[in-house]
């Protein structure tokens, strides 16, 4: 898998990161109970932001920068949304006897503004979704080399790893077939 290949993948679990991310929100704020470690607390910690910060920034110094930017942005206003949720659900509950006694049952009007918090994380992220269509559209419609340059340190493990098979290998004559006709070398 070339470079630029592995990078659109790596894309397209991001964002499947994020929407699993956005479900899991959704069970949350429908009131159903969820372990506090399901959905982690920094953006840093997600799936989806390790991939933005890590490696999609690498192409933040070409054309995408802006693209990137806006991406970034749109994903710090959901977590910001996210955190709003969070106090809500998880703020001020007493965890009881080891955990036995527990109050984590919320209020109902909790959970309507928790839904609504909930809204407006689903319009931002909407907006994020748009914004890494574009970018995956100018990932794209750049060039291999550009990606191959990015990840120079894969570009050396591959050309290793076919080093010794290229030096094995001898080409050997024989008959072989060109457009139905038998040759013979």
């Amino acid at each position: 898998m070339s470079s630029k290949e592995n990078f659109i993948s790596q894309l397209n679990t991001a964002r499947y990161e994020h929407k699993k991310w956005l479900n899991n929100i959704k069970v949350l704020v429908s009131g159903m109970q969820m372990d506090k470690e399901t959905i982690p607390l920094n953006e840093m910690d997600s799936p989806f932001g390790m991939w933005l910060y890590r490696d999609a920034m690498l192409l933040s110094t070409h054309s995408s920068k802006a693209v990137l930017e806006e991406i970034s942005t749109l994903y710090s206003q959901c977590y910001e949304s996210y955190h709003k949720i969070y106090a809500l659900v998880f703020g001020g509950k007493s965890e009881g006897f080891f955990g036995l006694f527990s109050n984590n049952k919320l209020t109902h009007s909790d959970l309507l503004l928790a839904q609504r918090y909930y809204e407006e994380l689903v319009v931002v992220s909407d907006n994020l979704l748009k914004r890494l269509r574009l970018f995956e559209s100018q990932v794209h419609a750049a060039g291999s080399e550009k990606f191959d340059h990015l990840y120079p340190q894969e570009e050396a493990a591959t050309a290793q790893q076919k080093a010794p098979e290229e030096a094995v290998a001898v080409p050997q004559k024989g008959q072989r077939y060109y457009r139905g006709s038998l040759i013979e070398e």
